[in-house]
């Protein structure tokens, strides 16, 4: 993949404008190599900045660590407004203006070399850099006043007068790279102003009229609207004529630079590439089988068709008699055959066997190439199957959830089948938050007859609790106590409303004292855990995991430890469905001790 040349950084620029005025909150450093300003204008926005390369409007926050840089930054800018963006002269270099009240900083992104972002007071001052970085002619450290690498041409400020005159006079051996290197354009698109300006590119030294097409070609590129498109696997900013194969259109050049860093499309392996060599080799085998088939079957049905003259050469028993014949192509007087030619075919005949012997000679080679044709067809199959599968990971990213998390899901929760959200107690401290903070009078409360089981809470919102969203906060009482580990098939649980609740004086954290009429349940202990179309991990009784999740596994008592069921989990589920799924989540998810998998 390509990195962002200068005339990319001068397109992203305009659409980076769009962020005028919006406030800086968060900044994100999940690699040491990767920034992400966190702005707030019409909702979140987010630059995300990944050196040496790119920078792009991002769709989504990366998971990752956060480094000191980042915490600096967040602290130096935090409230600050983006007040203006410049690209400077052409280069690969943006200015990104932060003011508040009075005060203003400047973060420079520099998108060469090794890349590096620096922050500096209003005066070009340095206040801190990513990276201390130091040349002959200078250097980027604190304190230091910020200077800029020396300066090329900017090609969109050219008269044509100066454009001619620093066009000819390069050094460079052919036009398309005095425009790559001298102008920054880069190689794509120097070819791209040449086949726009229809100039032989390998030409060194053009006419004032081709020079004439050339900036022209430069002004009307300046000029344009982004259209955005993906094309031979690169982002581009507008539409190429050297460059359409497969073009896929995006609303923003952010989204097509977003989905090739994301979703690359690489190139197949050398063990992929062997596979389809052999897979070509194995068809045209097949192939063969066929077409040796069709011949034998063939010869042995011309001899028949040819009855009268053939057994009449066979006849004579003498090859030297059968030579004499106009037909006949060639003898072979050690294997006693001859060769006739008959309807453009050469069939093979032998002296000592009847014309019913020679035809059956053709027929059984067709029978035996026949049988070679199943184990041919498995072999292309297999080798299909191994191709398929090779493909699997390299066809698409797996792509990372990054997303906020509910306020309940720092309990255990399910949604039942009948769309209620039901939360229950991981320990004493959630128990005790639950009832205190999270029960309502309309809910429903459960709790085993045994101890150690959650307080699980029906919350009610503004519809009735019905009979299935009962029995499933049942089951997952049950099965999220202590009886889970016990290994007792069923359990003993009541259902109570929240005034029934009370904390008396002196009980223990996560203790409460239940009074009045109670309505019991015995649930079966059994679970499945799913991924729910917003991709939570879900564990819950079997129907309301059915119900609100794409995938599913049953989830059973069993004597295999929580932690390598959890990973078993992780990887049925990123291979099913091609995403990153959080292993900490699955292990939240389970119930408390040993259990089993299944379909």
């Amino acid at each position: 993949m390509k990195s962002m040349a200068s005339l990319d950084i001068y397109f992203m620029n305009q659409e980076l404008l769009s962020l005028i005025s919006a406030k800086l909150d968060k900044v994100y450093q999940p690699e040491e190599s990767t920034i992400i300003l966190q702005l707030h204008k019409d909702g979140k926005k987010l630059i995300k900045i990944i050196l040496p390369s790119f920078i792009f409007i991002a769709t989504e926050k990366s998971a990752g660590q956060e480094l000191n840089f980042s915490k600096f930054l967040r602290k130096q800018l935090t409230n600050y407004r983006l007040a203006n963006i410049t690209q400077k002269n052409f280069e690969r270099i943006l200015e990104l203006e932060f003011a508040l009240n009075d005060d203003k900083k400047i973060l420079i992104i520099e998108l060469f070399s090794k890349g590096n972002i620096t922050l500096c007071d209003f005066s070009y001052k340095i206040i801190s850099t990513l990276r201390i970085q130091s040349w002959k002619d200078r250097t980027i450290k604190p304190n230091e006043l910020y200077k800029y690498p020396p300066a090329n041409t900017n090609p969109f400020s050219l008269s044509l007068i100066e454009f001619s005159k620093r066009l000819k006079s390069s050094e460079k051996e052919s036009i398309v790279k005095t425009l790559a290197i001298d102008f920054s354009f880069g190689g794509i698109y120097a070819e791209e102003i040449c086949l726009k300006s229809n100039i032989d590119k390998s030409k060194k030294s053009p006419t004032d009229q081709e020079i004439k097409s050339i900036y022209n070609a430069i002004i009307q590129i300046s000029k344009m609207s982004i259209k955005a498109n993906i094309s031979n696997n690169e982002f581009f900013p507008f539409e190429l004529e050297s460059s359409n194969n497969g073009r896929q259109h995006f609303s923003t050049f952010s989204e097509a630079i977003e989905e090739c860093i994301e979703n690359p499309v690489q190139q197949p392996s050398n063990a992929n590439m062997k596979l389809k060599s052999l897979l070509d080799v194995q068809k045209k085998q097949l192939d063969q089988i066929k077409t040796s088939i069709d011949e034998e079957t063939s010869k042995a049905n011309m001899i028949y068709n040819n009855y009268q003259i053939i057994n009449s050469l066979l006849q004579l028993k003498d090859l030297d008699k059968i030579r004499q014949n106009v037909m006949v192509k060639e003898i072979n007087k050690k294997d006693k055959t001859f060769t006739i030619s008959i309807g453009g075919k050469n069939i093979t005949l032998n002296i000592n066997y009847s014309i019913d012997k020679n035809a059956s000679a053709y027929y059984e080679k067709a029978k035996r190439m026949k049988g070679k044709v199943p184990g041919a067809e498995n072999a292309i199959s297999r080798t299909l199957e191994k191709i398929n599968h090779s493909e699997i990971p390299v066809s698409k990213k797996e792509k990372t959830i990054e997303r906020k998390k509910e306020w309940y899901e720092k309990f255990r929760w399910f949604i039942s089948s009948e769309g209620s959200l039901v939360i229950g107690g991981r320990d004493a401290t959630t128990n005790d938050i639950i009832v205190k903070k999270h029960m309502e009078k309309s809910d429903l409360v459960f709790h085993t007859e045994l101890k150690g089981s959650p307080f699980v809470v029906v919350k009610a919102s503004s519809k009735k609790i019905g009979d299935a969203t009962i029995e499933e906060a049942a089951i997952f009482c049950a099965s999220n106590s202590k009886q889970w580990d016990a290994k007792l098939a069923t359990s003993d649980v009541y259902c109570i409303s929240p005034e029934q609740v009370k904390k008396e004086l002196g009980l223990p954290k996560g203790t409460f004292m239940i009074y009045g009429k109670r309505n019991y349940l015995k649930p079966v202990l059994k679970l499945a855990i799913g991924i729910t179309k917003d991709n939570k991990v879900m564990c819950a009784p079997i129907n309301a995991v059915r119900v609100n999740c794409k995938s599913l596994l049953a989830i059973n008592q069993g004597d295999v430890k929580k932690s390598d069921i959890a990973k078993k989990i992780k990887k049925i589920f990123e291979e099913e469905l091609r995403i990153k799924i959080s292993l900490d989540e699955i292990m939240q998810a389970l119930p408390p001790g040993d259990c089993s998998i299944s379909r």
